[in-house]
C-alpha cells in the first residue's frame, strides 16, 4: 500500500524512515482512509517493540508517515539464508511475544504478522511494524469487512472470512512464522493463494521432526499448538507461547545432557568390557601378551546345548538385536497411535467448506458423515443488514430427486453464474470437481438472480448462512472462503 524511503529530519539530522501513499492511490479513497487510519492509530501505541512513529499528516496533498529508521532489514531478508536456530528464535520471540500482548490489551488485533512486517535496529532489536490493516475488536466485529493479511501465514478464521476473530488469530500468525524460523520453510505451501487458504483451513500442519530431526518433541508440541485449527485450543496470549517455546528449549537442553550422560557411561561400560591382552575384561586378570579364547570345560552329565560359552559376544548381539527390534517396534506403534488421535476419526459435524469466485459456489462436505440440508437458506446482505438475494439449499436436492436432503461426505454441489449453462436441472458429471470434492454430485445454473447470493451487488459485502431461521455464519463476499458448521438436530 506504501512507498518507504530512507530520509534525514533537517532539524534533527537523524536518519528516518518516510511511508507514503504512491501517487497513484492519492484519488482512491478507500486507500487513503486505510492510510489515515494506519496513522492514527500507530500514532497511538507506545511500545519498545513497537516501531516509533516521530510524525503524521499531510503535506502538499501527499498523507505521510514519520517513523524510526531499521537499518537491519527485516525477519524475511534473514529467512532468505534458511533457518534460524532456536535459542536464536527465543531471543527474537521474547520481545515480539511483549508487543503482541500489549497490542491486544490495547484492543488491536495486528492481522497481517509476517517476515517481513518484523524489523531490526542498530542493536539488532526486533520490532513489530506495518498496521495498514490492523484493526480494533469492535471494528472486526462488524459484518462484512474482508479478511485481509497475507495468504501463507493468514489463521484459519481470517481465511474462511470470519469477523468476530481475535488475538488468537494473530498468535497463529506468530505459530507460522516460529515454523518458518525452526525450518526455513513454511508449514504450507501451495500453487495459488487460495489453494494456501484451504490447506491453513484444512490440513494438519507438518511436524517440525518431519522438517529437521534435529527438532526436540517439546519444541514441536509447543508449536502444533500456536497451529491448532481451533481458536480455542491455542494459546491464551504470546506470553503464555514464549513460555512454552522456553520450556520446550529448556527440556531439549536436558534431553541432551542425559543423552551425553548415557553415551559417556556406554562407552566406558564398552570399554570396561573389551578383553584385554589376557583375554580378561580390562581391569581383571593378568597384564599377558598372548590373546585367547578360552572354552569352559562341559562337567560330566551336562547336555551339550546347556553349554554356556565363555565369550557372552553371542548373546549380546542377540540380545541387542531383540532390544533394537522391541524399540523400532514400540516406535512404531506410538507413531501410529499419535498418528490416529490427530487424524483419526473425530465427530462427524466438522464442518462445510463453501468456496467461491465470480463463476461459481461450491459446496463442500469436509465432514465424515452425511449432512442434513433441510432448511437450509444462504442470504446476500447489504452494509446496512439488508438481505438483496436469497437462495435455498433445497433447489440442489431437485438435481437427485432425493426426499432426504443429505450431502455425502466429500461430495459437493454448485450453482454456476452464467447465461450461457442450461437453466433446467441436470446432473455435472462433466463438469471440473472443485479442490477437496471428491465427487460433483450436481450442479444448476442461477437463472434466477437472487441465486447469486455470493456475488457481490451493489452495496452487498456478505452473506449469511441461516438454518431455520438461525444464523448460524456470515462470510465476507470478498474473501472467497467460507467454513460453518450445522447445528445437530
Amino acid at each position: 500500500m506504501g512507498a518507504v524511503y530512507r530520509a534525514q529530519d533537517t532539524r534533527s539530522n537523524q536518519v528516518v524512515a518516510i511511508k507514503l501513499l504512491p501517487a497513484e492511490y492519492l484519488n482512491d479513497l478507500g486507500l487513503r482512509a486505510t492510510f489515515e487510519r494506519e496513522s492514527r492509530l500507530v500514532a497511538t501505541l507506545e511500545h519498545e517493540a513497537i516501531v516509533p512513529v516521530y510524525e503524521f499528516g499531510e503535506q502538499d496533498g501527499q498523507p505521510f508517515i514519520a517513523m524510526q529508521y531499521m537499518p537491519n532489514g527485516s525477519l524475511a531478508d534473514r529467512l532468505v539464508q534458511g533457518a534460524i536456530p532456536p535459542e536464536e528464535t527465543a531471543r527474537i520471540l521474547e520481545r515480539l511475544s511483549w508487543a503482541i500482548d500489549y497490542l491486544h490489551a490495547q484492543g488491536v488485533i495486528h492481522r497481517d504478522l509476517k517476515p517481513s512486517n518484523i524489523l531490526f535496529d542498530e542493536k539488532d532489536l526486533p520490532y513489530i511494524a506495518d498496521f495498514g490493516i490492523a484493526r480494533p475488536v469492535f471494528q472486526i466485529q462488524q459484518p462484512g469487512r474482508a479478511s485481509g493479511g497475507t495468504p501463507a501465514y493468514l489463521s484459519p478464521e481470517q481465511a474462511s472470512g470470519e469477523e468476530n476473530i481475535d488475538g488468537r488469530s494473530d498468535l497463529y500468525s506468530l505459530g507460522v512464522i516460529l515454523f518458518e524460523m525452526l525450518t526455513g520453510r513454511l508449514p504450507f505451501e501451495g500453487e495459488t493463494p487460495l489453494a494456501v487458504m484451504l490447506m491453513h483451513l484444512h490440513d494438519l500442519p507438518p511436524s517440525l521432526r518431519a522438517v529437521d530431526r534435529s527438532l526436540s518433541p517439546a519444541l514441536d508440541e509447543a508449536i502444533q499448538r500456536a497451529l491448532a485449527k481451533r481458536a480455542e485450543d491455542r494459546y491464551s496470549s504470546a506470553g503464555e507461547l514464549f513460555a512454552a517455546f522456553q520450556k520446550a528449549l529448556e527440556v531439549r537442553e536436558s534431553e541432551g545432557l542425559q543423552e551425553e550422560a548415557i553415551s559417556a557411561a556406554s562407552n566406558e561400560s564398552l570399554l570396561k568390557a573389551q578383553p584385554g591382552s589376557d583375554g580378561l575384561p580390562h581391569g581383571q586378570g593378568s597384564t599377558s601378551a598372548i590373546s585367547h579364547s578360552a572354552e569352559v570345560p562341559v562337567p560330566a552329565g551336562d547336555k551339550v546345548a546347556d553349554q554356556v560359552p565363555a565369550t557372552t559376544e553371542g548373546w549380546q548381539g542377540i540380545h541387542f538385536l531383540s532390544l533394537y527390534l522391541v524399540t523400532v517396534f514400540g516406535i512404531m506403534l506410538a507413531a501410529s497411535l499419535v498418528a490416529f488421535i490427530r487424524i483419526g476419526p473425530k465427530n462427524g459435524s466438522e464442518g462445510i467448506l463453501m468456496s467461491y469466485d465470480g463463476g461459481a459456489v461450491n459446496l463442500i462436505n469436509k465432514s465424515r458423515l452425511p449432512i442434513d440440508l433441510a432448511g437450509v437458506v444462504f442470504r446476500r446482505i447489504s452494509a446496512d443488514g439488508r438481505a438483496t438475494a436469497s437462495f435455498p439449499a433445497s433447489r440442489w436436492l431437485e438435481l437427485t430427486g432425493k426426499t432426504q436432503p443429505l450431502l455425502q461426505p466429500g461430495t459437493c454441489y454448485q450453482v454456476l453464474r452464467t447465461e450461457a449453462a442450461p437453466v433446467d436441472l441436470k446432473p455435472g458429471e462433466k463438469l471440473p470437481v472443485p479442490p477437496s470434492c471428491r465427487e460433483l454430485k450436481g450442479w444448476l445454473a442461477a437463472s434466477d438472480p437472487d441465486w447469486l447470493f455470493w456475488v457481490a451487488e451493489g452495496d452487498s459485502v456478505s452473506f449469511q448462512v441461516i438454518v431455520n431461521g438461525l444464523l448460524v455464519q456470515t462470510c465476507s463476499l470478498a474473501s472467497g472462503i467460507c467454513q460453518f458448521i450445522l447445528p445437530q438436530p
